[in-house]
């Protein structure tokens, strides 16, 4: 809930973020910056299985995954000499990419992976139409200055589809209290809480 929004946040952002805190003279660059967010997404999933390796003890494997970025470099090198920081982006978002299914690959065969699939598509679609939202606002009217409004607008958004869609449910809601706190849990799961009609 966290990851995808901010990866296709920054996506559909990249250039007034980069324009912003590193100047105009990096307006050409933002493309390098809405690749790596896309790639971004990947870690929308990995924080959760990241450490299933090592409880297993796995160690050659997680060496072997580590390792694997470097083969991935080598192999896409080409990239950088045609793209240019665009190809070393698509460079790193393909080493991501490729880690990434390994370590699934590997951890299907250790242990059984069951994601709540439906909740992942729903809040997959509330990022993609924040992300499309804010690019036709960007598309109506570009102003770099106006970062904190398009941001404002994407939280907005999405709040309001993961309502609309009814991504939480009782149990979500009781983990946010343990997790962040009763009171804390209470403000954001009214935020993001959307009661089912019987």
């Amino acid at each position: 809930m966290l990851f995808a929004p901010l990866a296709l946040g920054l996506f559909s952002t990249s250039r007034p973020v980069i324009t912003l805190f590193a100047g105009q003279q990096y307006d050409s660059g933002y493309t390098v910056l809405l690749i790596l967010s896309i790639f971004a997404l990947v870690y929308s999933v990995s924080p959760a299985l990241s450490n299933l390796l090592l409880i297993y003890g796995k160690t050659v494997t997680i060496l072997l995954l580590n390792l694997m970025p470097v083969g991935v470099s080598l192999l896409t090198m080409p990239l950088i000499w045609y793209l240019g920081l665009n190809g070393l982006a698509f460079m790193k978002g393909l080493s991501l990419l490729l880690g990434f299914t390994l370590s699934i690959y590997v951890l299907s065969s250790v242990v059984k992976i069951r994601l709540d699939k439906p909740a992942l598509a729903k809040i997959f679609v509330s990022s993609t139409i924040m992300a499309l939202t804010l690019l036709l606002v960007q598309h109506i009217y570009y102003s770099r200055f106006l970062l904190p409004l398009y941001l404002a607008l994407g939280g907005a958004v999405y709040v309001a589809i993961l309502r609309s869609l009814a991504v939480l449910d009782e149990q979500d809601l009781s983990l946010l209290k343990q997790v962040l706190g009763a009171r804390m849990g209470l403000v954001i799961g009214k935020a993001l809480y959307h009661q089912r009609s019987t």
